[in-house]
């Protein structure tokens, strides 16, 4: 018994100290921070796809309304661009979700250190901001609505 009464006062005492953590006004920071980092990320991954839709609608309003069909091809410029940046955002969005995750798990562990606070990398890894990118182009949230894009250009412009 006397080893499991020091473990339930270790468990009750490792509780307390991870409740004071939580309770820390720079942890506290350092989460919405990264809350925050990752709103914008979603936000601009939004923007990304709305800013496409109304720019290549208006390159092929203008085509249309000029008869200049041999130009179509110039409405995959921004739809190539604006596909790279939805991507990258989401990208970002993912490594800054595990960074979260990380950190949450840090502040619940017994080897959390007050040194990762307020240190904000995108990245540690060497090429994850790359490869978080190109598995966005195999994403739901990004493929379907730039695909569906670059058929209407292709029907629109009637080759």
């Amino acid at each position: 018994m006397g080893k499991e009464a020091n473990l339930d006062n270790y468990k009750r005492a490792s509780e307390e100290i991870i409740k004071e953590r939580k309770n820390d006004s720079s942890i506290q920071t350092q989460v919405n921070t990264l809350q925050s980092i990752i709103s914008r990320m979603a936000s601009n991954s939004s923007n990304c796809k709305t800013w496409a839709v109304t720019i290549i609608s208006a390159i092929l309003v203008v085509l249309i309304d000029k008869q200049l069909s041999k130009y179509y091809l110039i409405s995959y410029i921004p739809l190539f661009i604006f596909w790279v940046l939805d991507c990258y955002y989401l990208g970002m969005e993912r490594i800054f979700r595990k960074r979260y995750n990380n950190f949450i798990d840090e502040i619940e562990g017994e080897s959390f250190s007050y040194a990762t606070v307020f240190r904000i990398h995108a990245s540690e890894k060497r090429f994850e901001k790359t490869v978080e990118t190109v598995r966005a182009f195999l994403s739901f949230s990004t493929s379907p609505i730039y695909i569906f894009l670059g058929i209407i250009i292709f029907l629109v412009s009637g080759k």
